[in-house]
């Protein structure tokens, strides 16, 4: 209920990323829900409006993980590698070593496991915590986790 209205807000006052954002949120709800088809709208539609406004940006990379994982969930692992990969290019630009660097890792891992490709998807998480990173296990506090990177290898 919350997400629609600030959908339909934003939409009338013309807020576009704010828009992209709320789209992004109800295709979260919606793949909670269960209901895939729709998850994978409103993360294309989120998609659509962040490449249009800001194409190498990180709601590009947010939204193309999404799609990614929308994807994966069909079965179409062709897709999911691509968007995962397109996400991870960006991320690897814009924020290097973050948190949302090893999400897109951790994509693509699950996808080469799919697959049965073991081996790739051993290389994709090699993970190391840098200093700011707290401890495997213990949940950083909203600060820590803005501050904390991870430093990835291939």
């Amino acid at each position: 209920m919350w997400y629609e209205q600030a959908r339909q807000l934003d939409e009338a006052a013309g807020h576009q990323l704010w828009l992209a954002g709320d789209l992004h949120n109800l295709g979260v709800v919606a793949r909670d829900r269960g209901e895939l088809a729709a998850a994978e709208d409103y993360h294309r539609s989120a998609l659509a409006i962040y490449e249009r406004l800001a194409p190498n940006g990180l709601g590009v990379a947010a939204s193309l993980s999404k799609v990614g994982s929308d994807a994966y969930d069909r079965g179409d692992l062709a897709a999911a590698q691509d968007y995962y990969s397109r996400d991870l290019a960006i991320r690897e630009r814009q924020a290097p070593d973050s948190l949302a660097a090893a999400a897109s890792l951790i994509g693509l891992g699950g996808v080469a496991q799919s697959r049965g490709d073991l081996a790739a998807a051993q290389v994709y998480p090699k993970i190391r915590y840098l200093p700011n990173t707290p401890e495997p296990g213990k949940p950083p506090a909203a600060p820590e986790l803005a501050r904390g990177r991870l430093q990835t290898t291939l």
